[in-house]
Formats: C-alpha cells, sequence, structure tokens
C-alpha cells in the first residue's frame, strides 16, 4: 500500500503542517510500502530539504498541469501497490489506521473503494463535523455499507481523503478529472459505480482532515456563486457517463 501525499505549493506553513503529517506516519503500528510525495517542478528544491525520519519518494509531476487532481493521477500511474490512500499534507493518521485498512481489504478483496467516516477539524484541532456520515443513513447504503448509484446521486457531498483506493480500478475509469472544479471526488465515485465497482463506506477511525486552512483547494471554492456552484454539481451528474474528462468550463454570463 502506498501513501500519495499532493503538495503543489510550498510555503512556511505547508511545511510545518506536512512535518508534523509524515510523523505522525512514521509512527504507524504497519508501514506503508511507500510514501510518495508528489510535487510540481517549481516547489523541488524546497522538499529536497525536508527533514523528515521519514522514508520518502519525490515525485516530480511533469505533465505541466499541477492541480490536485492531475497530481493524485500521475503518482497512481507512477507506483506498483495494488492500493494507495489519498493523504493530504496536513491530515492526521494514527498509528493503527494502516492495521485496520489491511483487516478490511482482506475480508473484503472485492471492494475497490474504502470511503472513510472521517472527523474534519478546525486548524487548531475543533471537529467541526463529520464527513461521510450521510452516507451510512438508513437508505443510502446497502449490505455491507456498500454505495449504490441511485442512492449517491442524492448525497454529493463525499471526501476522498483518508480513502483507500484499488489502483487497477482508479486507472481504468481514468482517475479523476482536472477540468473539474468542486465536485471531482462525487464524479469520480459516480462513474466507478456505473461501471459496477464496488465503494464500500466503512468504521476506520483514526484519521483526521483538516478544514479552514488558509489558501486551502476548498476553502477557495467558498467564493463560488450560487450558480457556479450549481453548475458542477450538475456537471457531476452527467459527465460520470464518460471515461474521459471532456473539459467543460464554467463561463460567467458577467
Amino acid at each position: 500500500m502506498t501513501i500519495i501525499i499532493p503538495v503543489h505549493e510550498y510555503n512556511p506553513l505547508v511545511d510545518i503542517n506536512l512535518k508534523g503529517c509524515l510523523a505522525k506516519i512514521n509512527e504507524s503500528l504497519i508501514k506503508p510500502e511507500q510514501i510518495v510525495l508528489v510535487i510540481s517542478p517549481s516547489i523541488k528544491s524546497f522538499v529536497e530539504q525536508l527533514e523528515s525520519n521519514v522514508t520518502l519518494a519525490i515525485l516530480e509531476n511533469t505533465t505541466g498541469d499541477y492541480c490536485y487532481q492531475s497530481q493524485i493521477n500521475f503518482a497512481a500511474n507512477n507506483i506498483q501497490s495494488n492500493y494507495f490512500i489519498i493523504h493530504e499534507f496536513d491530515d492526521i493518521m494514527s498509528p493503527n489506521y494502516i492495521s485496520v485498512i489491511k483487516d478490511y481489504i482482506s475480508a473484503y478483496p472485492d471492494v475497490d473503494v474504502f470511503l472513510p467516516i472521517i472527523p474534519n477539524a478546525t486548524p487548531e484541532g475543533n471537529i467541526i463535523y463529520f464527513g461521510n456520515i450521510h452516507l451510512c443513513s438508513k437508505g443510502v447504503t446497502e449490505k455491507r455499507a456498500l454505495l449504490d448509484i441511485a442512492s449517491t446521486l442524492t448525497n454529493p457531498n463525499i471526501e476522498l481523503t483518508g480513502c483507500v483506493i484499488k489502483r487497477d480500478s482508479f486507472l481504468k475509469v481514468g482517475g479523476l478529472k482536472s477540468s473539474l472544479k468542486l465536485t471531482f471526488n462525487y464524479e469520480l465515485l459516480l462513474r466507478m459505480l456505473q461501471i459496477d465497482y464496488k465503494i464500500m463506506v466503512t468504521n476506520i477511525a483514526g484519521y483526521l482532515h483538516q478544514v479552514q486552512r488558509p489558501n486551502s483547494l476548498f476553502e477557495s471554492y467558498k467564493g463560488m456563486s450560487e450558480k457556479e456552484y450549481k453548475f458542477w454539481f450538475d456537471l457531476a451528474k452527467k459527465e460520470y457517463f464518460f471515461l474521459n474528462d471532456r473539459k467543460i468550463e464554467y463561463v460567467s454570463e458577467t
């Protein structure tokens, strides 16, 4: 299993968060096969000077597209592990997280995505809400908490941070679409469900996701107009029928 950490910018805040993230991974009871830091060329010199007790594989994205989705896709195409974890650089993983994940994989080898319930916390560590918990509501999931496409279409707020994905399945469906803003996580899961891949909501504990970090991707989306917000969700419900990224853009009327 590989942990993929996408980093496209580097500043003192990123440095502090990344070091904390890596220190926690280093405490894991079961070590990952590999920890991949996928970066843009502009920050290579900074990352190479990073002081950490963790052995890192630094993967320089050479595609020219350094958005979050492209970073994940590039890394998935350049690792060998059967499974990977999407791990954001400011998130925290508990020592038993990987061992619990491996138990799930052993018990359910037919599952393509393990989607954990994720505590979302402020930079100060205060938990605000639990991501993906709404997917466990009655009528939303089936046996073994497997998602179905009908219920997922009505539950768009899905988080992939901390999730575990079968690499071959991810690559076969085309990965994340870089042109989609806001709803690229949601569209990927719809696309996978459309092709009958299995997505399981789990009660894996031990992963903390930081939200409200200044300059973060989803914080930047909060400035969207209501019309644009609706556009991206409506688009995801149309684009999941297509494996390729059709590069559709939002055009403001103003």
